[in-house]
C-alpha cells in the first residue's frame, strides 16, 4: 500500500514514535512518504534520509487552478467550511494543499494518516476530502485535552482514530461517539529494555525528556533538595535548560543538569553500550517518569514506565492518566513528588 504520512513537522528529535512507526511500515513491504507542514527544528539524526519528504508551501497558481478544474465541487466545499473551522483554528489557504493533492493523485496514494489531532490532522482531513483518499489520525495528548480544535469533525470524519491509552480512548469516544476509535500501545522492546546485571547500591534518580514545563521537571530539582543521599540526574535539552540550572544551583540539590539531548525511543536504551549516557543510567536505581507540574494539562500515560519496569528499575511518577488531575500547588506538588523518591 502506498500511505501518505501527514505532520505538522519532520523528523523530530522528541517524535520518535513517528520515525519508528515509519520505518516498521516500510519493513512490512508499503511504501511510504512524508508531507510535512515544515522542517523540524530539532531533527532527529537517526531518521531515515531516504525518505520522499516533501514541505508544504505558499502553493503554485498553476495546482490550484488543476485543482478547481479537476475537483470544483470539493473546492467549494472546503471553502464554504473554512469560516466555521477558523473559529478555532488557523486554515491553511486552499492554494497551499493544491500541490501536495496533485501529487497525491498523480503518484497513486492510498491512505493519509496523520500524528496528533492538529494542524496535521485538519490538512489530511481537507486532503482526503479534496482527493476521495481515506485518511486516519493519531491523537496524543495536548491535541485531545489542551488544545482540542475541531476535533469531533476531525475524529469522526476519519476512517480510523488511533491513541496510546484507554483514558484518551474514553475520552475521544465521549467527544465523538460516531468516531471509530482504537486503542494501539506503543510497544517496548523487551530485548532491548533487559537488565543484564543486578541494580547498583545507593539512590540515583535519573530523568530524561525535553526540558519543557509539562514535564515538571522543576518540580523534580525542588524534591531533589528535600532529600538526602539522593543524586538525581536530568539529561535532556529545551528553552527551559538555563532556568532549570539556575534552579538547581540555587536550591542546593545533588544533581545534575546535563545538555546531552533526547535519547533514541524516547529514554534510555540499556544496552547501547556505544553512549556514554545510557552507561550511565545502567547505574540508576530509579527512574523519574514525570512530575506534576503546575500546568493544568492532562497527559496520557507515557512509555518510559514500562521501560524502567522491563528494566527492574522502578519509577516514580505520577497518576496515571493526567500529570494534573488533582491540580496541586508547586508547594505540596514537590512534597508528593519526594516522597514517591524515597
Amino acid at each position: 500500500m502506498r500511505l501518505l504520512f501527514v505532520l505538522d513537522q519532520w523528523p523530530e528529535l522528541s517524535e520518535t514514535f513517528v520515525v519508528n512507526e515509519l520505518e516498521a511500515l516500510r519493513r512490512q513491504g508499503h511504501e511510504v512518504r512524508v508531507q510535512a507542514a515544515r522542517t523540524a527544528p530539532h531533527p532527529n539524526p537517526e531518521a531515515p534520509r531516504d525518505v520522499d519528504v516533501a514541505l508544504l508551501g505558499r502553493g503554485s497558481l498553476r495546482d490550484l487552478l488543476w485543482l478547481l478544474a479537476r475537483h470544483p465541487r470539493e473546492c467549494a466545499a472546503d471553502l464554504a467550511a473554512r469560516r466555521r473551522r477558523r473559529r478555532d483554528e488557523w486554515v491553511r489557504p486552499l492554494r497551499a494543499l493544491a500541490g501536495p493533492a496533485r501529487r497525491i493523485e498523480e503518484g497513486g496514494d492510498e491512505h493519509l494518516h496523520a500524528h496528533f489531532a492538529a494542524g496535521a490532522a485538519l490538512d489530511a482531513m481537507r486532503l482526503s476530502a479534496l482527493t476521495g483518499r481515506p485518511y486516519s489520525v493519531t491523537a496524543h495528548a495536548y491535541d485531545i485535552f489542551a488544545l482540542p480544535r475541531n476535533l469531533r469533525e476531525k475524529l469522526e470524519r476519519a476512517a480510523a482514530v488511533f491513541s496510546g491509552c484507554d483514558y484518551n480512548v474514553v475520552r475521544l469516544r465521549a467527544l465523538a461517539p460516531a468516531a471509530n476509535v482504537h486503542e494501539v500501545v506503543m510497544g517496548v522492546d523487551a530485548g532491548t529494555f533487559e537488565r543484564a546485571g543486578p541494580l547498583p547500591q545507593g539512590r540515583a534518580v535519573l530523568a530524561v525528556g525535553r526540558l519543557v514545563e509539562k514535564k515538571g521537571f522543576d518540580v523534580l530539582v525542588d524534591a531533589a533538595a528535600l532529600l538526602e543521599d539522593v543524586s538525581v540526574q536530568i539529561v535532556g535539552d529545551g528553552p527551559l535548560r538555563d532556568e532549570l540550572a539556575r534552579r538547581v544551583a540555587a536550591s542546593g540539590a545533588p544533581s545534575s543538569c546535563s545538555e546531552a539531548g533526547l535519547l533514541r525511543g524516547c529514554w534510555p536504551r540499556w544496552r547501547r553500550p556505544t553512549c556514554s549516557r545510557c552507561r550511565a543510567s545502567s547505574r540508576v536505581t530509579a527512574i523519574a517518569t514525570r512530575c506534576p507540574s503546575s500546568s493544568r494539562r492532562r497527559w496520557r500515560w507515557g512509555c518510559s514506565s514500562s521501560q524502567a519496569t522491563r528494566s527492574a528499575c522502578p519509577s516514580a511518577c505520577w497518576r496515571r492518566g493526567a500529570t494534573c488531575i488533582r491540580r496541586a500547588t508547586p508547594r505540596r506538588s514537590r512534597r508528593r513528588c519526594a516522597r514517591r523518591s524515597r
